[in-house]
């Protein structure tokens, strides 16, 4: 399943309000990203009959376009990228830059976040 942290600015003065939606990946863009282990790039998310209003409709969130991108290692996905609401006065769709640069982050966190694990690992070890 994907968890997807929702919420909103806090106001000056007062915390953030977080909230998980929990989307089984049978469903939905990022679990056709998943199933597909190819980026998606979506104009009108809403024109698509994958996207899942889930979010849209529980946080009060207008999606319009949305990229997708799988991370993946020995074929394998690890996590989906998602950006949402291209904002280019030309353009609405995500170009292949970003695209690549959401590549770039999904893989330099991808290998933190394996990297954080073998040290915990190695520290329950000695331990």
């Amino acid at each position: 399943a994907a968890v997807i942290p929702t919420g909103s600015a806090p106001a000056p003065g007062s915390a953030a309000v977080m909230k998980d939606v929990v989307i089984s990946l049978k469903q939905g863009l990022v679990g056709e990203a998943v199933r597909s282990m190819r980026p998606l790039n979506i104009e009108d998310a809403y024109k698509n009959p994958n996207f899942n209003r889930k979010v849209d409709d529980e946080t009060g969130f207008r999606t319009k376009s949305i990229l997708c991108v799988p991370i993946m290692k020995r074929g394998r996905v690890l996590a989906v990228l998602q950006c949402m609401n291209k904002n280019a006065a030309d353009s609405t769709l995500f170009t292949e830059l970003d695209t690549f640069l959401l590549y770039v982050v999904g893989y330099a966190m991808a290998d933190v976040v394996q990297q954080c694990r073998t040290a915990e690992v190695h520290e329950r070890l000695v331990k």
